[in-house]
């Protein structure tokens, strides 16, 4: 119910990042290890669109089964999202299969973070 919520509230602003085209991820790595191993999230494509939670680090909540009473930020302030460790749904534009957007990401083992940033930066990719 909470997701089918998010679904049509984020489709009704238009918004590529949903439930059904995007993926959710955290800066947080002890939430992440609850689902695997840790990595890194590396979007790929020309747009990423980007929400989160306003008032509370995750979505869904046992005690919330509706967003109706939720804010949310949308592609705003994504560096502030991450260094607090919210969860973030994200999906990034790189193409479409029958004007359905495709999210697509590189998943990196956090283990090749700094390497993959050395060699970024030596391109001056522009991380920073």
């Amino acid at each position: 119910e909470y997701y089918q919520c998010l679904e049509e509230y984020l489709a009704s602003q238009q918004i590529i990042a949903k439930p059904s085209t995007g993926h959710i991820g955290t800066s947080n790595k002890m939430n992440a290890q609850e689902w695997g191993n840790v990595v890194s999230i590396w979007p790929l494509g020309t747009d990423l669109s980007y929400v989160y939670p306003k008032r509370r680090r995750e979505f869904f909540s046992s005690s919330n089964s509706s967003c109706r009473d939720e804010e949310f930020c949308i592609n705003q302030n994504l560096e502030r999202a991450l260094q607090e460790g919210r969860e973030v749904l994200f999906a990034s534009w790189y193409g479409s299969t029958m004007n359905v957007p495709t999210s697509s990401f590189l998943a990196v083992p956090q283990k090749y973070d700094r390497r993959l940033e050395g060699l970024l930066e030596s391109i001056n990719y522009g991380l920073n």
